[in-house]
């Protein structure tokens, strides 16, 4: 029974969070994402396809994959909307891509994607 119980806790602690499942979703073989892999992860919270995001879509999507903050998801896309149209383009996601990249090399490794990610959009 001990045993039991505790492979159940260590399973919790080794499962990956949905940070994590996102970044492994769209990152390569290799897991490490390119900047266009990035841009693609970021993209499909583009429901209709329309090379928008909207603030709808964007809060949508991230409540559906149950991301970290979840009550700061409108404060979270106005830091993303660089040009202040009320929509998320690819210049946008461009940029997001781009500071992510710590080292400016064009890969972000998981490191970096975590890293990035609490600093901007979790409040502790």
């Amino acid at each position: 029974m001990r045993f039991l119980v505790l492979t159940a806790l260590l399973g919790c602690v080794l499962a990956d969070t949905p940070l994590i499942t996102m970044y492994k979703r769209y990152a390569g073989p290799e897991n490490n994402m390119t900047l266009a892999q990035c841009l693609i992860a970021w993209k499909h919270f583009d429901i209709n396809d329309d090379k928008i995001i909207t603030k709808r879509e964007f809060d949508h999507v991230w409540t559906t994959l149950n991301l970290p903050e979840k009550t700061n998801v409108a404060a979270d896309f106005e830091l993303i909307d660089t040009n202040h149209d009320a929509q998320l383009s690819e210049e946008d996601l461009t940029y997001l891509c781009k500071l992510f990249d710590e080292n400016g090399d064009g890969v972000i490794t998981q490191s970096e994607w975590s890293y990035n990610f609490a600093g901007l959009f979790e409040r502790n």
